[in-house]
C-alpha cells in the first residue's frame, strides 16, 4: 500500500469496468490507507505469519502489532478477508502460533475469514537470482502432511474453515 493513489486509481478503473478486485497485503501500512483501499476493493487476502510482536519482528523486521490492529479494522469495517498463513517449519507451524492466530481471527468482528495454509516454497529464488538479489532462505522448508493436518485442526477448533494452498 506503499503506493496508495495510484492503487486506487487502478482499483477505481478496474471497479467501472467490472473487475473484480483483490488486494494481497501484509497488512504492515497506514490504517487510512487501508480502510481507502477497502471500499475498492471485494476482497483482501491478508497475510498472517506469527502472532507473537517479537518472534514477528526478529523474522520479518517489524513486530506485528500493527498489523494485528489493521487486520482488526478491516474485519470491523465488514471488509471481505481471506487470512493466508504462510508456514515454515519450525518456525510458525507450533502448536502456540497456530492456536493464537486461530483465536485471534476467530475473534474478529463480522463473517469468519477463510485460512489457506500456505507450505512454504523457495519459487522467488530464481526471481532474485536474475535480479541479482541474494535469497536467503536459510534451512527454510516447508512443514510435513502432519503439520499441516494439525494446522488445519487447530482452526477447525475455532469455527474457522483452513485449508490447503490457496
Amino acid at each position: 500500500l506503499m503506493h496508495t493513489p495510484f492503487l486506487l486509481e487502478l482499483l477505481i478503473a478496474c471497479g467501472e469496468r467490472h473487475i473484480h478486485r483483490a488486494v494481497d497485503t501484509s497488512g504492515y501500512g497506514k490504517i487510512a490507507d487501508l480502510l481507502a483501499v477497502a471500499e475498492q476493493t471485494e476482497l483482501f487476502l491478508f497475510d498472517l505469519k506469527l502472532m507473537d510482536a517479537n518472534r514477528h519482528k526478529e523474522f520479518t523486521g517489524v513486530d506485528n502489532r500493527l498489523i494485528l490492529a489493521n487486520l482488526r479494522a478491516l474485519a470491523t469495517s465488514g471488509a471481505q478477508l481471506e487470512i493466508r498463513v504462510p508456514l515454515i517449519a519450525g518456525i510458525n507451524d507450533d502448536h502456540q502460533n497456530l492456536e493464537q492466530l486461530a483465536a485471534f481471527v476467530a475473534g474478529l468482528p463480522g463473517e469468519r475469514p477463510k485460512i489457506n495454509l500456505l507450505p512454504f516454497h523457495n519459487v522467488a529464488a530464481n526471481k532474485y537470482r536474475k535480479l541479482g538479489q541474494v535469497y536467503d532462505v536459510a534451512g527454510m522448508t516447508a512443514p510435513g502432511g502432519e503439520s499441516l493436518r494439525q494446522a488445519a485442526e487447530i482452526c477447525a477448533g475455532h469455527g474457522l474453515t483452513a485449508t490447503v494452498g490457496g
